[in-house]
């Protein structure tokens, strides 16, 4: 197919008009192109369908393993957010970073898990070169109760060519390496962010969930500035950005989006 350039004067128009794709010259492997940024966040529901007319765009240009990696702080809905766009992309993969924890690593910290040197990139890194040649590879399974890897999984190159790695660092640099296709979230009600609030103040309370409103508020606004100091420059790096705060226009309801969803 022929290579989408954005059209002069897209800003405006409908994202339809908007998605475009340019040569990547800093990829490895060959084929390689990237999607157009587009200049202003998108809202959380319409960013969804959006990535997927994205992927799709990609696809149309790319051969081989194409990896979307999403991004952002605790509670900002990216679980929840990959779980629908494994739905509408059948047959894709999805890698969790926070399989990726490395308790050796993580004394290096500490013993703090979320911080980015507790995550074994160079592992992930691995598993994606694997999966990008088409092999099979084994990725690991951290289990939180133990604050341990308790074991391996069998993960094969996706049916459809498309692999989704979720996960607070997605956006990290050592990441993106491997990517195809970034995007950030955030804002949210962060009801993920309270979850880890917990388990921490229950991992410190030695099997007990603390109750204390002021130890849980000191331990959010802790996470808060951790959030901020270490993920504040990645969203930057993402050609998609996604925000519960940002409005969505009238024709951009996931009824009436200007494009239809293809099947691969």
């Amino acid at each position: 197919a022929a290579m989408h350039t954005r059209p002069a004067g897209a800003r405006g128009r409908l994202l339809k008009e908007q998605l475009a794709v340019r040569p990547r010259r800093d990829a490895p492997w060959a084929d390689a192109v990237e999607l157009v940024p587009i200049e202003s966040s998108l809202p959380y529901e319409k960013g969804l369908y959006v990535v997927v007319r994205a992927v799709q765009l990609l696809r149309e240009h790319m051969s081989g393993l194409l990896v979307v990696c999403v991004g952002g702080p605790s509670g900002s809905g990216k679980t929840s957010f990959c779980k629908r766009l494994l739905e509408l992309l059948a047959g894709s993969t999805q890698l969790s970073l926070s399989n990726y924890i490395d308790v050796d690593m993580a004394e290096l910290a500490g013993g703090n898990i979320d911080d980015p040197r507790a995550t074994d990139f160079s592992l992930l890194l691995r598993n994606l070169s694997e999966l990008r040649a088409g092999r099979d590879t084994l990725a690991p399974v951290y289990d939180f109760k133990q604050r341990a890897r308790n074991g391996w999984t069998k993960v094969s190159p996706p049916a459809n060519g498309v692999l989704i790695v979720e996960g607070v660092y997605a956006l990290n640099a050592v990441v993106r390496t491997m990517s195809d296709l970034c995007v950030s979230i955030s804002g949210g009600v962060h009801f993920d962010l309270v979850k880890r609030i917990k388990r921490d103040c229950m991992l410190s309370a030695g099997g007990t969930v603390s109750d204390d409103d002021e130890a849980a508020a000191a331990a959010a606004a802790v996470r808060r500035r951790a959030h901020r100091r270490r993920l504040h420059p990645l969203p930057a790096f993402a050609p998609l950005a996604l925000s519960h705060r940002a409005r969505a226009r009238p024709e951009a309801s996931p009824r009436t989006l200007p494009f239809r969803l293809l099947p691969f």
